[in-house]
């Protein structure tokens, strides 16, 4: 699947200033990715795009983030010097270990692009990135995920032989090698050169034990990966290295002959690649037999210490016979008579049958493209296969082959390729190619889709607009299977399915000054897959589900729980309302009613004087408190007595 920048043409309106300000407010989400799409017309068409498309969450190096910005009515780049507001809802565009990131910088466009770096951060996720540029908007997503280190462990050096005083140049080659890396050659430690994941090229140090003329010491090559870092771990290749006493020739070995294959006459340019080649060279084609080499001698027109330029011979000849056969190939050092043998690395085959070209090199994975190879020798009974796959032979000459291809299974989005064969099924005879014919499977490419908003419910029809599209093509809206009611290749139009997510909210206020809460519209992805190939893409946020409830909701208070507390002062009495959940309100009732009117109070902390009591005498009265808030009343009830003084 494929996430990538698009241009979203929008008139922002009042929505274009709240997105603005969302960074500049202290959110804790700087990019609103959830909110509805502006409307209207606005001049450019904005353009996100990241290289790499993922980030793996920690890493120091960032990704080059381009925006790009057109014009729709000319496609022209705006004026230089045009600014664009880019912010981020996860990642930083400063430092990758800053403490508070930068999650929105200014960029000034120059002929209508800008740059600027996206540093991951130690958190996973989608960083959902949104441009602006006057009224016009764009959108990315960037993947910001774990990448776990395949493990280490090593394979081979190549060459593993030189002197004691070393200065040779090794490869050494492994997996998830990760520099720092040191090196060490029994005990002597390596220059090191360049770090791949795969290979390390290394200087061999000199032997740290003499090794005398004509004898040799093999030592281990050690590994230690990661040096200095948690995780550091050694690997070991045993006697991997051989010392030499003196200046000792590398051994002789044959490693590849290419091409592979050739005519039974003859005459076919090879180049062998291998080591310790001492020009002059001599070269046979030929089998192996009781210890000794049998064969025909090539002619060499070069020779250098790896790499043998050679025509090959004949597949016949006195007393021995090659053709149609797999042969071996012997050097020979002619002035040392040093050897070494290439076991099953060249083919002869039948009289003329040779391919020398073949176009195209690619096609549908549908089949039906026609492909025709040259050579010669194409007589008799033929079978072609490329791609994997047997072909479907035409009507075809002694030097050219017509062909059409067969149609082909495709999975993962990974169509199959393959070398190119013809075969003579009634001689056995092969001609074999470098030449690869690569299969080639259309990707969904979503460009638009109209509209790109619908109902809560969905059930509106929805055209999506792009390339690489077919008939298997499978949709989806915020992960939700739409359905398809035709699919041609630029465009699809399916019935939206119903949104099956939560809606975010917003703050409100009701026709009672209330504060309450209300649905937003909510932005989702759409997706398109053919499931003929499993190719897919995804414009991410480009689909608006409008919520079919709208209204502002809210949502009453705990009703109060009332309580209060009291001082008393002679025959006046402090009374102090500690009501929880903050009632708005309050009736206090003194239990005084010959007080008349004084006997209430709607004050949270009112006093009141009990003037009916009688000198000496002691009385007591029956307080109420009734809280109340936009949740209801409570009521609570306690008593006071009162001592009037002789």
């Amino acid at each position: 699947m494929r996430l990538r920048g698009f241009g979203l043409r929008f008139g922002l309106g009042a929505l274009g200033a709240a997105l603005l300000c969302l960074p500049a407010c202290n959110s804790s989400n700087p990019v609103a990715p959830d909110a509805p799409p502006p409307t209207g017309n606005t001049p450019f068409t904005v353009t996100i795009a990241s290289n790499p498309s993922t980030l793996a969450v920690g890493a120091t190096t960032p990704a080059t983030i381009t925006v790009t910005v057109r014009r729709n009515d000319n496609n022209q780049p705006p004026p230089d010097g045009t600014q664009v507001s880019l912010n981020t809802s996860l990642g930083s565009f400063g430092s990758g270990t800053a403490t508070t990131p930068v999650q929105l910088v200014t960029l000034t466009l120059s002929k209508g692009t800008a740059q600027t770096s996206l540093f991951p951060g130690s958190a996973t996720g989608t960083a959902q990135l949104l441009a602006q540029v006057e009224q016009s908007i764009g959108q990315l997503a960037v993947p910001i995920q774990t990448v776990e280190q395949p493990a280490f462990f090593l394979l081979s050096i190549s060459p593993n032989f030189g002197n004691a005083f070393g200065g040779q140049t090794v490869t050494i080659t492994g997996s998830g090698i990760q520099a720092p890396v040191r090196v060490t050659f029994g005990t002597a430690v390596a220059r090191v050169g360049t770090v791949t994941s795969t290979t390390i090229q290394a200087t061999v140090p000199a032997s740290t034990q003499p090794v005398a003329e004509g004898s040799t010491l093999a030592v281990n090559v050690a590994v230690t990966n990661a040096l200095g870092q948690s995780g550091s771990t050694t690997d070991t290749l045993t006697s991997a290295w051989t010392y030499s006493g003196g200046d000792v020739q590398e051994p002789v070995a044959v490693f590849s002959v290419t091409p592979s294959s050739g005519p039974n006459a003859g005459g076919t340019p090879v180049t062998i690649t291998g080591n310790g080649f001492i020009s002059p060279v001599q070269v046979l084609f030929g089998i192996s037999s009781g210890g000794s080499f049998q064969g025909f001698a090539a002619t060499v027109q070069s020779a250098t210490s790896t790499t043998i330029h050679a025509t090959t011979p004949s597949a016949t000849g006195v007393g021995l016979s090659l053709a149609n056969q797999l042969v071996s190939v012997q050097v020979r050092n002619v002035n040392t008579g040093d050897t070494a043998v290439g076991t099953g690395v060249f083919s002869y085959t039948g009289a003329g049958l040779f391919v020398t070209s073949m176009s195209p090199t690619s096609g549908p994975y549908t089949g039906g493209t026609p492909v025709t190879i040259q050579g010669s020798g194409f007589a008799g009974t033929l079978q072609v296969q490329f791609g994997g796959s047997v072909q479907t032979l035409r009507p075809s000459t002694g030097t050219q082959l017509n062909v059409i291809t067969v149609p082909v299974t495709v999975s993962n989005c990974q169509p199959p390729s393959g070398t190119l064969t013809v075969r003579r099924l009634d001689t056995g005879d092969v001609a074999m190619s470098a030449i690869n014919f690569t299969y080639t499977a259309p990707t969904p490419n979503i460009s638009s889709l109209s509209p790109a908003s619908g109902a809560q419910g969905g059930g509106n029809t929805v055209t999506l607009q792009g390339t690489g599209f077919d008939s298997s093509a499978r949709v989806t809206i915020n992960g939700a299977a739409a359905t398809v009611s035709s699919a041609q290749a630029s465009s699809i139009v399916v019935t939206a399915p119903a949104f099956g997510g939560t809606f975010d909210t917003e703050t409100c206020t009701d026709s009672h000054n209330m504060q309450g809460k209300r649905n937003k519209p909510k932005a989702v992805d759409v997706a398109v897959t053919s499931t003929a190939t499993g190719c897919s893409d995804t414009l991410p946020m480009s689909y608006t589900y409008q919520p079919d409830d709208t209204s502002c909701v809210v949502t009453p208070p705990p009703k109060p729980k009332a309580d209060f507390t009291f001082e008393i002062l002679g025959l006046m009495v402090a009374f102090n309302d500690v009501s929880s959940n903050s009632p708005t309100s309050r009736l206090w009732d003194f239990g005084d009613p010959s007080s008349g009117t004084a006997n209430t109070s709607t004050a949270a902390s009112p006093t009141h004087t009990y003037a009916s009591v009688m000198p000496g005498q002691t009385k007591t009265f029956s307080v109420t408190l009734n809280a109340t808030n936009a949740g209801g009343t409570d009521t609570v009830v306690k008593f006071v007595t009162v001592t009037a003084p002789p």
